[in-house]
């Protein structure tokens, strides 16, 4: 799932990069790039790219499982849980294809110009479209992509939801959210200082009762509770990055090439 887990904690809080050398052990070229980033699951790489294609590819050796035609853009990575691949397209729809061939099993219209990578959560689908003036958050049947209830923001964006123990969560530029996973409502939101009438740096990250946003400039924690301020930490530039939280620190990248850790309990650097 984009960014390691609904959560978009953007990975395992245990885990390690490699210490020695790395080696390639494959490559396998697409024909129009490949998209955001991948989904690896089980024994598969699942990847979306821009020729239209949705591709399974053998973890081991990267021989091609399937491939199928996706009818739009692959521009965000699926999310795998289960026997089901959930790729939102260009064209506004998602999908769901079985894991181990590629069959589709259903398809929703947005009825908007994207559909950013989705999350899966206890047998429901939470996705976004975005059209000119506003985006619908969606929140689906993950059996059989039937709508179960939807959330409009007034603003232009490509939200892709943290869900965290029932609870939904937006990062806007302008705007931030908590709904309840159940039925949509809103339970608060929260308004940045360095609000920007942009996508803002993708999906919060949600850890111990705390949602980590990206602001224009600027890095908050929030209470998941209730949405309130618990601090903030200005970055030199802009910030370029969702952040990436483990226990004790959450990492943040800024668009002038440099990599902040800061401390979980009080942002200090």
């Amino acid at each position: 799932m984009f960014r390691y887990n609904p959560a978009r904690t953007g990975g395992p809080p245990d885990a390690t990069g490699p210490t020695d050398s790395v080696t390639e052990q494959w490559v396998v070229r697409t024909q129009g790039g490949v998209a955001r980033s991948l989904a690896v699951f089980d024994d598969s790489v699942y990847v979306g790219s821009n020729d239209d294609a949705v591709t399974a590819l053998a973890a081991s050796d990267g021989t091609e499982r399937w491939s199928v035609e996706a009818d739009g853009q692959i521009g965000w990575p699926p999310a795998v849980v289960d026997d089901a691949v959930y790729v939102g397209r260009g064209d506004g729809t998602i999908c769901a294809l079985a894991a181990g061939d590629g069959t589709e099993r259903w398809r929703f219209d947005t009825g908007k110009r994207v559909a950013p990578a989705p999350a899966v959560v206890d047998d429901t689908v939470y996705v976004g479209g975005v059209e000119n003036g506003g985006e619908v958050l969606y929140a689906l049947d993950a059996s059989d992509g039937t709508e179960r209830w939807s959330f409009e923001m007034e603003f232009n964006g490509y939200a892709s939801p943290a869900v965290v123990d029932g609870t939904v969560y937006l990062n806007h530029g302008e705007r931030n959210w908590a709904l309840d996973a159940a039925d949509g409502t809103e339970r608060w939101s929260f308004e940045p200082d360095d609000a920007m009438e942009t996508v803002g740096t993708g999906p919060p990250a949600v850890r111990d009762e705390t949602v980590y946003i990206g602001g224009h400039d600027t890095v908050y924690a929030l209470a998941a509770d209730e949405g309130t301020e618990e601090w903030s930490f200005e970055v030199a530039d802009s910030v370029g990055s969702s952040p990436a939280v483990t226990d004790g620190a959450v990492y943040i990248g800024g668009n002038d090439g440099t990599v902040y850790a800061l401390a979980t309990g009080d942002g200090t650097e």
